[in-house]
């Protein structure tokens, strides 16, 4: 038995001297602590006079990393029964499972929990307490017998050449088996006692039969049947989910998944255990043995957690806003903003806001992507600090230049503590001013933006030109620099996080570098001029998903987010678009079968235009747009009065702009009652304008009300994603 006065001594082997100031600190008070900054180094230390009773083992590790410790150790004989315990940051069941294949006993993932490391590090220490010690009574015991089996056949002999002594030899004989007797007697109720009072469940199983054979009391009280409904009940194959492995397991489990397991206990609960196997072999017979551990609190903690995180996530969609669809810019221009965003998990460190703001002589445009080091809670709550900041300076007159404005979010953000040191984030920053089209942009360790204009595809900021910077909150005290360049009628500007060119690391081990994004964006837009902004960014992203073998889909989408790579992936992107390229029709309408007619044959001319430029399902939308515009503007606006017209205009961009233009007396949208309400269902007003809001992705009534002006998307938002018609001002 261990010596009760001397503390079990543990190995971290880590990189990171945070993350073994973090373990020492959580530990230190428990146990001898032995740290290592490097896998050599720990496998010297692992293999010294005083080995280690555990070890906590970083995957990541330059040179040789965590995979090839654990290889090393459990190839050696004096160190391949000491338990390891996996540090990581990756949270995949594949990387897990490669964990558990190797050797490992249990996975800690950062960013640790102190509550969680004790009591992993507590079960697995007892348990390899329980196991030695099971270990030196097998010996002990074995030793005893064999040389019990020596003693009775000198006996036998001394007996055979000395019968006078035969009588005493005999009753020494039975004395020395009936202590062997008691010994071994002992043993098994030692045995027993260890079985009925470990707090994790072990179960015995015998594949011959496919039986459980023995079942320790904390299995019964985990799934509540009792040892003799558990003892010689039958078992099944269970297919991993995430696996092409196959486990044979007790009926009342429901699934396994790596290293988990879902139990559903005799009442029809159901709980989450960690499983831990491995094979005994004895008298020739194979047999498997499981140790279960109910983890239903951390999983329910972990839930809990996660709901927090959609708080902070809908406080930074707070701060930040819904970026705007349209800018409009001076002489009839408008500046036309997209975005996607898929974070690989749900708490992604890619933010963004897009905000215009007044100025003098001019107003601008500003927006800001950024990505925050992580991927855990605090990301997004640091997001939520950044972006408050940063919008707040944007409404303060002394922050009147974009170089002033980052290197003070820079300096605050160092000042306030709430970083961490190894806390900083990337970002492009970038203003438009709108009477000259002049960009101003700041990358902050941000991958370069492409400038689109025709066929030529440009980086911004080539490496080492102006406004190439460190990242944020890197270092206090720095003065960023900025560059510039003049916008035309028509260019399209693509931003995007490190998440897209390194989309293929996990099942390729390479990047996208920025000449081959260059060479895939030229390719999309090889011989189409006038594609839209949208659609390059669409491409973009479908096109290197399908490189990287990934699958990512936009949280825009039914289904949505779905991100399969290892990085959050955004992209965010511009176009300068020009809005005197509109087509239009008009009627002076004599009676409601000249407004029928005129209302089919505009439709019938914007489906076909709707057909050959891709967008989705013209009879539902379009169709009950143009008739309820047409028709209120017909009746309500013009009155019937055939000496006023109506118009029709449309226009092709990114989306597709349709207006509709009377010469009544105009009406204030705003106060027409929502006919959806109990009280309005019943009255005739109200339901044009419900039904055209509900079709079109966005609809405003301008010129006291005249001035019906809605665009569609091609592919229209689920119905949750729909613009609100009260969005909430914070700046």
């Amino acid at each position: 038995m261990e010596n009760e006065k001397q503390k079990r001594h543990i190995l971290v082997i880590d990189d990171s001297p945070i993350n073994i100031k973090l373990l020492g600190e959580t530990l230190m008070s428990d146990y001898d602590i032995s740290v290592s900054t490097n896998g050599p180094e720990g496998v010297e230390i692992a293999t010294s006079i005083r080995k280690p009773d555990l070890i906590l083992l970083d995957i990541m590790m330059p040179g040789m990393d965590g995979y090839e410790v654990c290889r090393i150790l459990k190839a050696g004989a004096e160190t391949k029964h000491i338990p390891i315990i996996f540090i990581t940051a990756i949270n995949e069941e594949e990387e897990e499972a490669k964990g558990f294949r190797l050797g490992a006993v249990d996975y800690i993932t950062k960013p640790f929990s102190p509550g969680i490391v004790r009591a992993r590090v507590r079960t697995h220490l007892d348990l390899k307490l329980y196991r030695d010690h099971l270990e030196d009574l097998v010996r002990e015991r074995t030793e005893d017998l064999r040389k019990s089996h020596e003693q009775l056949e000198r006996r036998v002999e001394e007996r055979t050449a000395e019968l006078s002594r035969s009588n005493a030899l005999l009753k020494q004989e039975i004395i020395e088996r009936k202590r062997s007797e008691a010994a071994l007697k002992e043993n098994e109720e030692y045995l027993q006692t260890i079985m009925s009072t470990i707090q994790t469940g072990v179960l015995i199983i015998d594949p011959r039969t496919r039986r459980i054979i023995d079942a320790n009391p904390w299995v019964g009280k985990m799934v509540g049947y009792s040892e003799n409904e558990l003892v010689g009940s039958e078992c099944s194959d269970i297919e991993d989910e995430n696996f092409n492995n196959t486990y044979l397991m007790p009926l009342f489990c429901r699934s396994v998944k790596g290293g988990d397991c879902i139990l559903e206990t005799k009442n029809k609960e159901i709980i989450q255990v960690r499983r831990s196997f491995a094979k005994a072999v004895i008298r020739d017979n194979e047999y498997y043995i499981y140790s279960l551990l109910d983890i239903t609190d951390i999983k329910d903690l972990m839930n809990k957690q996660e709901m927090n995180i959609d708080l902070a996530k809908n406080l930074l969609g707070l701060v930040n806003q819904p970026p705007p669809r349209y800018v409009p810019l001076p002489r009839n221009l408008a500046l036309f903003v997209n975005s996607v965003s898929t974070p690989c998990y749900a708490e992604g460190g890619d933010h963004l806001f897009v905000r215009t703001v007044a100025g003098d002589p001019s107003a601008k445009t500003v927006f800001s992507l950024k990505d925050q080091s992580g991927h855990e809670v605090s990301c997004v709550l640091r997001s939520i600090i950044t972006d408050l900041l940063h919008n707040s300076m944007l409404n303060r007159p002394e922050f009147d230049s974009i170089e002033y404005v980052i290197s003070a979010l820079n300096d605050t953000i160092c000042r306030l503590g709430a970083f961490r040191r190894d806390d900083f984030f990337t970002s492009i920053t970038a203003e438009i001013n709108h009477e000259t089209l002049e960009m101003k942009f700041i990358s902050a360790g941000h991958p370069p933006f492409l400038l689109i204009r025709g066929n030529e595809v440009f980086e911004m900021p080539e490496t080492g030109a102006s406004g190439s910077n460190v990242p944020v909150a890197f270092v206090p005290g720095i003065e960023f620099t900025y560059g510039e360049t003049a916008l035309k009628i028509g260019d399209k500007l693509l931003f995007y996080t490190d998440g897209l060119t390194e989309m293929p690391l996990k099942n390729k081990n390479e990047i996208i570098t920025t000449h081959q994004l260059i060479s895939l964006v030229k390719d999309i837009i090889k011989d189409r001029n006038e594609i839209p902004v949208t659609d390059i960014m669409d491409g973009v992203l479908n096109q290197a998903a399908a490189l990287s073998g990934e699958q990512v889909v936009s949280g825009k989408e039914e289904n949505g987010p779905i991100n399969t790579s290892g990085d959050d992936v955004t992209l965010l992107c511009f176009e300068i678009e020009n809005n005197n390229g509109y087509s239009e029709r008009t009627i002076k309408a004599e009676n409601a079968t000249d407004i029928s007619d005129f209302i089919d044959e505009t439709y019938k001319l914007l489906a076909e235009i709707w057909n050959v430029n891709g967008f989705e399902n013209p009879d539902a939308r379009l169709r009950m747009v143009i008739e309820e515009g047409v028709l209120n503007a017909w009746i309500h606006g013009n009155q019937q009065n055939p000496e006023k017209t109506i118009t029709v205009r449309w226009r092709i961009g990114n989306d597709f702009n349709l207006e509709i233009i009377d010469q009544g007396p105009g009406f204030d949208s705003c106060r027409i009652p929502d006919p959806t309400l109990d009280n309005n269902i019943e009255k005739p007003c109200g339901r044009g304008i419900f039904i055209i809001k509900h079709f079109a992705d966005s609809a405003a009534w301008n010129d006291c009300g005249r001035h019906l002006r809605t665009w569609f998307r091609k592919n229209p938002l689920p119905e949750d994603q729909r613009e609100t018609n009260n969005p909430i001002t914070l700046w």
